[in-house]
């Protein structure tokens, strides 16, 4: 009678643990508050940037507050000024029955200067190219500096040479080179200097300095 007692503590006990087991199997996920913000990359002191909203429902009241700097609004526009860096932290209160309660969070790095002025610019390609298939491939602008790496896709750019003494300028959209263009360097410039200027990115006008690439022509078969 004794072993039945404890052989039956033992399922209950074990059912019990395969219960509370099969309570723990679930995934939490985050309830849509439907509110998201729209900002850069990064920001930088001193300079003003606009914070997006979008929200469901537009007749919701939102307050923010921002922990470097300060958030101004001029009619429907929400103007940021950051005026320290670190990671800044944007929070937006949504009026809920009669208080403001947390409903976004976001963490976003603010720095003295552009990261393009103090870091180091790098694309995805060797100044030395001597391959067409590779000149020909999309290729990106990345930024580094001590603390962030950023890798932005290019918009457009300039690229020329000069053979001959005849300088020729082609204006390129998006961020890719078209072959024609290569193939129509004249031969007897080579090898030839590429002159890659006038770099539109993602989260900046334009990007002042140029990357010139040794380009050696494909020898004709």
């Amino acid at each position: 009678m004794k072993k039945i007692i404890v052989l039956l503590i033992t399922l209950v006990a074990f059912g019990e643990l395969k219960a509370q087991n099969k309570q723990l199997e679930f995934t939490v996920e985050k309830p849509d508050v439907g509110v998201d913000i729209i900002i850069d990359e990064y920001l930088v002191v001193g300079w003003k940037y606009e914070l997006k909203l979008i929200t469901k429902y537009k007749n919701k009241k939102y307050r923010f507050t921002f922990t470097h700097g300060t958030i101004e609004q001029k009619g429907q526009i929400l103007l940021m000024n950051p005026n320290k860096t670190g990671e800044g932290i944007i929070k937006v209160y949504e009026l809920i029955g009669k208080k403001y309660l947390l409903v976004k969070e976001i963490t976003i790095d603010i720095f003295e200067m552009p990261m393009y002025y103090f870091g180091k610019i790098c694309f995805s390609y060797m100044d030395e190219i001597n391959d067409i298939t590779i000149l020909i491939k999309p290729f990106t602008l990345k930024f580094k500096n001590e603390i962030k790496e950023l890798v932005l896709p290019i918009e457009k750019f300039r690229i020329s040479w000069i053979c001959n003494g005849i300088l020729t300028e082609n204006k390129i959209s998006g961020n890719v080179i078209d072959k024609k263009i290569l193939n129509s360097i004249d031969k007897t410039c080579n090898p030839i200097k590429l002159f890659l200027e006038n770099i539109y990115y993602k989260g900046e006008k334009k990007l002042k300095a140029h990357l010139v690439l040794n380009y050696s022509l494909p020898k004709d078969d």
